[in-house]
């Protein structure tokens, strides 16, 4: 049997968009893995940078560290994926290093290498969730939690 590279399996005339998408996706699947409330996800071009951005917006929630950290990871971990690059490459260019980092610092249980691990095997176990999800996201810009779950294919 032959494999398709992640590449193959996710394409549009955006690139950075795209890898946007992906990054924002693999948060929501990680929320709605671990049952922590979000309202939306939005991607949006900053047009005086000509850059995409993106976030899921979620109300504070008292999640354990662990999992707040994969929350966190799951979207660099998502783009080294896609970009077939290191995942420690990717993450030095994203502030969800330094909150994970944080979410960790008051919990010595765990290591960021432990969550970094935990965030690969999630997005590993759920990338075609995360492609579906990020296709969805690359053509409406806006997903509700509701429209999140309604991808995913999960009871509201």
């Amino acid at each position: 049997m032959r494999t398709r590279s992640c590449r193959a399996d996710v394409s549009t005339n955006d690139p950075q968009r795209l890898i946007t998408c992906v990054h924002e996706a693999a948060h929501g699947v990680a929320f709605v893995r671990y049952g922590l409330p979000f309202e939306r996800i939005v991607v949006y071009r900053d047009a005086s940078l000509m850059d995409e951005h993106g976030y899921v917006h979620s109300p504070r929630h008292r999640a354990p560290s662990l999992q707040r950290s994969i929350v966190l990871l799951a979207g660099p971990v998502a783009e080294a994926k896609l970009l077939g690059r290191p995942t420690i490459e990717v993450l030095q260019h994203t502030t969800d290093h330094a909150m994970a980092m944080a979410a960790l610092r008051h919990d010595r249980r765990y290591t960021l290498e432990t969550a970094i691990g935990a965030a690969q095997t999630l997005v590993e176990m759920h990338w075609q969730n995360i492609v579906s999800l990020a296709h969805a996201l690359f053509k409406r810009e806006v997903l509700s939690h509701a429209e999140v779950l309604f991808n995913l294919k999960l009871p509201r």
